[in-house]
């Protein structure tokens, strides 16, 4: 049996509102030649890669090592090891790359950017200083050094979408966009650009994203459910409606992990679950 180390640190206070956590993964070479599923969790995110290389499959074809901002995601992708997995990742809130780089995530839409593409040398110089720190924490530090630069720098942007991305939170994704719209008398192409701008997603893309999380974690949690008893608590039309969603995020059926749960790696909601 393999062995995996998962370890989460918090981001320094400047950096707290925009940061859930970095996320250190390592494993011993379990992962190597296993598809590591990955879903859409509705954020950006940033992984640093300082293992061995791995062939990528979302919407950045090739071997993936260094480091790179993976832009909000509305499709699934993978990951293969092709050897020992060591990854950084930044994970942040929603709208939180947004805040710390400035820019409109919708540039960064369903792509993988390199960092130094995106940053420049500092971007170069912050992949070289997680890979080649001696210790996690070490690692950690020079990545939490690198984004407040970025975030002193950057062009202080507006959030419009706060009210509405909470509403959408709190409900787990089970929301009608247009009585969004209503409550809070705003227009719907309003919304759409603002939530394009901030998240990189629509709201309606990014409610059932929220939502096909919230019905994994379920899933996941509890084994003897019934996919009926997934479909009425995430307020799904009915079966149907919910298994094709389930298969647009994550590429195969609720079956399949309600049946065998142990066959299957997936990214989702920020965990490797196995």
């Amino acid at each position: 049996m393999h062995e995996m180390l998962v370890q989460f640190f918090t981001p320094s206070p400047l950096l707290a509102p925009f940061i859930e956590s970095y996320l250190v993964f390592e494993d011993d070479g379990g992962l190597k030649d296993l598809p590591l599923n990955i879903v859409p969790s509705g954020v950006p995110e940033i992984a640093v890669h300082y293992g061995d290389l791995c062939d990528s499959h979302l919407n950045y074809p090739g071997e993936g090592k260094g480091g790179y901002l993976y832009g909000p995601h509305n499709r699934p992708g993978y990951f293969l090891a092709r050897g020992l997995i060591k990854c950084l990742c930044v994970l942040f809130k929603p709208y939180g790359a947004f805040r710390v780089f400035g820019y409109p995530q919708v540039e960064y839409r369903n792509h993988v950017v390199r960092l130094e593409d995106m940053c420049g040398m500092e971007g170069l110089n912050v992949v070289e200083q997680v890979t080649l720190a001696e210790t996690i924490e070490e690692k950690v530090s020079a990545m939490d050094a690198f984004l407040t630069g970025q975030y002193k720098k950057a062009k202080e942007r507006p959030v419009p979408i706060d009210q509405a991305m909470r509403i959408i939170l709190y409900s787990k994704g089970v929301v009608k966009i247009h009585n969004l719209c209503r409550h809070l008398d705003v227009n719907i192409k309003t919304l759409e650009r603002q939530f394009k701008s901030a998240l990189g997603l629509t709201p309606k893309e990014f409610a059932s994203i929220i939502r096909i999380n919230q019905a994994y974690q379920l899933m996941n949690s509890d084994q003897k459910k019934q996919i009926g008893d997934i479909v009425f608590e995430c307020g799904y039309y009915d079966q149907a409606h919910f298994i094709n969603e389930f298969r647009h995020y994550t590429c195969c059926t609720p079956d399949v992990i309600l049946k065998k749960p142990d066959d299957h790696v997936i990214y989702l909601n920020r965990m490797y679950t196995r």
